[in-house]
């Protein structure tokens, strides 16, 4: 829009200025300050800041959460109550009645306090309890020093913590709690219980997870409205276990307690483990995405650990040796130099996966590569007299394959750990580190075009050299048909990518 009308906009229609036509209609910062400037000199408006923003209820009806400190006196005066007597604390002996309303209205002795203008005058305390949001909003700080009593973080503490390096939390965090945790971060600095060197944002990185969907299941009233059932409320048959009804299938949707689309985690844990669990969570689908809970995804995940747990019992029994010595890996087979090429291709892989990228389920899915590699070639050991070499690359693959499953099965892999006759736990030992020179790839595809087609995918020396590649390529024979008769213009070679040959 005009400049002109800017003005107007922001001011008032007595603020218009005469601006040139064709003015350059976007406002930069400078043309603002120098409009706010002329106007403020001539005395037709000054600069305001505006925000959009709502107010927050802070205050619910209900027992559980922060008392608000606040008495009413009995001429109606709302009073805070005095520092002496903070913090208040909830009563113990509080009824639950479902009645509605707080509970604390209720509980006479809670209720009743004293005036602290004189104290012989009767009060009334505040029954409301502050939103979840106001405890949540400054928690993680209260994470640095759990025990000082000095304030909500001890100064050196908070200097040498924050800001918290990573925050995970829903989608929904990032327009709430996030919001107001950074409110309350600010004015904690400039009210002096933060040092004022910390940082004016409390976290520094943020990923939003995936919610946890399912399908809904419910039964038609007579007026159609329908009536929610949880998954065990469903027989094998469709019908409701309830009253028999046939059951409707809805939308797969975010887990609620009011669609009932929700399993237990304690029935789940009680028959496959907390592990199996956390496994399918995290293999299921990226961290970022929705994830649909499917019964047939935690039977994978439980599969997979029960094979691994096979697997490695069998192996330290069969190589019980730990620490598989670099002499016994260094000078082996085709087959073992293949397989610690694997092995510390997937450390690599999986290292990237949790601490960058932040995709843990491919990083799950690189151990299920490996864990299949590694149970082929424990086979081939015990087929006939084995290698030395491909044992020790067996032991040392499997020892990295339990040490990286335990960011996702803990249990299982520290007691695996101790089968293999490891010591301690897994979560206190160095992350295994790759070697660079096994990561690298001995032998890679490259595309060959012809006059900018692709016309093959060849194999070549990961090194090679123009001259190289060109003679690999004409002696394919898709390469060699299209080259037949003709004459080479131009080579273009891209290494470990590409070879195009112009005729």
């Amino acid at each position: 829009m005009h400049v002109a009308t800017w003005v107007q906009a922001e001011y008032g229609t007595g603020a218009a200025l005469t601006v040139p036509e064709g003015t350059e209609p976007v406002l930069d910062e400078a043309e603002r300050r120098r409009v706010s400037t002329e106007l403020r000199a001539k005395d037709r408006a000054k600069p305001a800041v505006r925000y959009r923003m709502r107010d927050w209820l802070v205050s619910r009806q209900r027992y559980w959460g922060s008392p608000i400190p606040v008495l009413y006196g009995d001429d109606g005066a709302v009073l805070p109550v005095p520092e002496a007597e903070l913090p208040v604390v909830l009563p113990r002996d509080v009824r639950i009645t479902g009645e509605g309303g707080s509970p604390l209205a209720r509980h006479e002795a809670f209720l009743r306090a004293r005036d602290p203008r004189e104290p012989g005058r009767a009060a009334r305390r505040e029954t409301d309890t502050f939103d979840t949001f106001w405890d949540s909003s400054w928690y993680f700080l209260r994470y640095c020093s759990p025990k000082f009593e000095g304030g909500p973080v001890a100064e050196d503490a908070a200097s040498s913590w924050l800001p918290v390096d990573q925050y995970v939390g829903g989608i929904e965090h990032a327009v709430l709690h996030l919001l107001y945790a950074r409110f309350f971060h600010k004015a904690l600095i400039d009210l002096g219980y933060l040092p004022r060197s910390t940082p004016r944002e409390p976290f520094a990185r943020l990923l939003s997870q995936g919610m946890v969907c399912m399908q809904t299941r419910c039964v038609r009233e007579p007026d159609g409205r329908p009536t929610w059932l949880y998954p065990e409320q469903v027989d094998e048959q469709g019908r409701s276990r309830v009253d028999g009804r046939k059951v409707e299938l809805g939308r797969v949707e975010k887990m609620s307690k009011s669609k009932k689309n929700v399993v237990d985690p304690d029935a789940i844990v009680a028959r496959y483990g907390a592990d199996t669990v956390r496994t399918f969570v995290l293999f299921a689908a990226p961290i970022d995405a929705e994830l649909a809970w499917s019964e047939e995804g935690i039977e994978g995940a439980h599969r997979f650990l029960s094979r691994v747990y096979r697997l490695v019992r069998q192996i330290a029994v069969a190589l019980p040796t730990l620490a598989s010595s670099a002499a016994n890996v260094g000078s082996s087979s085709p087959e073992a130099r293949a397989l610690r090429r694997l092995v510390h291709r997937v450390i690599r892989r999986v290292t990237d996966d949790i601490d960058r990228r932040q995709h843990l389920n491919t990083a799950i899915a690189a151990l299920m590569e490996l864990s299949h590699a590694i149970g082929i070639a424990f086979d081939e050991t015990r087929g006939g007299e084995p290698s030395r070499g491909l044992a020790a690359a067996v032991r040392e693959g499997t020892e990295a394959l339990v040490h990286m499953l335990s960011p996702f099965a803990p249990h299982l892999a520290d007691e695996l750990w101790a089968t293999l006759g490891g010591e301690g736990f897994l979560v206190e030992r160095p992350w295994p580190v790759w070697d660079e020179a096994l990561v690298e790839e001995d032998e890679i595809e490259i595309g060959v075009q012809v006059n900018g087609r692709l016309r093959a995918v060849v194999r070549l020396g990961a090194d090679a050299d123009e001259e190289t590649a060109l003679a690999v390529a004409k002696a394919n024979a898709a390469i060699s048909a299209h080259l037949a008769g003709k004459s080479v213009r131009k080579v273009v070679y891209v290494p470990r990518k590409i070879l195009n040959v112009v005729v």
